[in-house]
């Protein structure tokens, strides 16, 4: 079952210097809350990741070497990679060793340690004036780019927006999440709505998207509700414009008093202001009624007929 209430997100940066012990938690951030480390868990200790690392490293600059005659081209500063994943709190260690899998098959990309962090977020106060804490709940996981060939597996000529989107599309459905926003999607779907596009957030560092992820989710979710708001409005009015010239052809084709005109402007005009006012529910309603307004014309016609013919 996809968690709803939880938005996927995969952002990825070169990895920093101690990243190993930041995860594990070796070496404490200060805005970590430790009182609740003890709920986070890691699948390789910082001494056991910089063994992997160290070892992979080798075996890939050899087998370059063997291959090529010439040093890996590839700058050491771009060997290693973090990602930050958006969880909820039914994420197993099981699931994003099975997302790596699919990163190492798909791309080639080496896990070499992942952590997931239960205590991160800030504390607040509820309704009552209740402490409460405020996780900012994601996993962390450190990648080795380069293959067993030592080719580099995290190209920007190969990595584009598509590519990108792709990556997300894999997270949510491996992890169980909500898609994010998908901004070329919906900007898409915005150009054709006469819309216009959703800008797209600058990249964050890190420690911006660790500590902004929780709006980052808000907004996310209100974008979303925002253009199926918009989309919902437009086609309301659609079938609005629709209904109003099929109720006026049948006024004109069977002579309608100035009465049923008015009640027609009327009902569309209540209708537009209701579409502006973003009420759904009472616009939907009465867009039902024009219906009933055309069935209750229909009867007034044949029975006008009736007695036309009966004469």
């Amino acid at each position: 079952m996809t968690n709803k209430k939880t938005i996927s997100s995969f952002h990825l940066e070169p990895s920093v210097n101690g990243i190993f012990q930041h995860n594990d938690r070796t070496n404490v951030p200060t805005y970590v809350k430790t009182e609740f480390s003890h709920m986070n868990e890691i699948n390789r200790t910082a001494k056991q990741a910089e063994i992997l690392y160290q070892n992979l490293l080798r075996k890939s600059i050899k087998n370059y070497t063997a291959r090529t005659g010439q040093k890996i081209q590839t700058k050491e500063d771009r060997f290693r990679w973090s990602a930050v994943v958006n969880i909820s709190n039914e994420t197993t260690m099981k699931d994003l060793e099975k997302l790596c899998q699919i990163f190492k098959e798909k791309f080639g990309w080496q896990p070499l340690q992942i952590a997931i962090h239960r205590d991160e977020g800030r504390w607040e106060s509820d309704e009552k004036g209740n402490k409460i804490f405020k996780q900012n709940l994601h996993a962390q996981i450190e990648f080795f780019m380069l293959n067993e060939d030592g080719i580099y597996c995290f190209k920007k000529s190969e990595f584009g927006r598509k590519k990108m989107s792709e990556i997300q599309d894999i997270v949510a459905e491996t992890l169980n999440l909500e898609r994010g926003l998908n901004y070329d999607e919906v900007n898409e779907e915005r150009v054709k709505m006469g819309l216009k596009k959703i800008k797209i957030p600058k990249h964050l560092t890190r420690n911006q998207y660790i500590t902004q992820q929780t709006e980052i989710n808000q907004l996310t979710k209100k974008l979303k509700n925002q253009t199926d708001l918009e989309k919902l409005n437009k086609d309301l009015l659609n079938e609005l414009t629709l209904k109003n010239r099929l109720l006026r052809a049948e006024f004109k084709k069977n002579n309608a008093l100035r009465a049923d005109y008015k009640e027609l402007e009327t009902t569309v005009r209540e209708i537009k202001q209701l579409v502006f006012e973003n009420k759904i529910n009472p616009a939907i309603e009465l867009l039902a009624n024009l219906d009933s307004m055309m069935e209750n014309f229909e009867k007034k016609m044949e029975g006008k007929n009736n007695d036309l013919s009966g004469c």
